[in-house]
């Protein structure tokens, strides 16, 4: 059974992390500010096309949205940060992943 207030608080979430408003989400995906509000806070649901957009422009999975338990093998037990830094990398194009993936192993060796 799908938790509406944990996957709005997971859209929440992440929507600030990336610096975004409600009103800048609703707009990209067509949906009005308040509308976007009730599915932050779990008070409306949202058919799976409005879930789908969300994901897009947020970069992160339905399954993450949903909290749907995957095969463990194929996510080798993440934490919750790495997978938002997966999901959000999902987000840039091919050189400036491995610009990242650069950084990464700069402050690795600097640690």
């Amino acid at each position: 059974m799908i938790n509406y207030k944990e996957a709005g608080y997971r859209i929440q979430t992440q929507r600030k992390i990336l610096g975004l408003t409600q009103e800048v989400v609703s707009e990209k995906i067509g949906i009005t500010p308040s509308f976007f509000s009730q599915i932050e806070s779990g008070t409306r649901k949202a058919g799976i096309k409005t879930f789908v957009s969300i994901s897009k422009i947020l970069g992160i999975s339905l399954d993450y949205i949903f909290d749907i338990k995957t095969d463990k093998s194929l996510i080798k037990d993440f934490d919750s940060v790495e997978y938002q830094i997966i999901n959000n990398l999902k987000l840039f194009p091919e050189n400036h992943k491995k610009l990242v993936l650069d950084m990464i192993i700069s402050i690795q060796r600097n640690l």
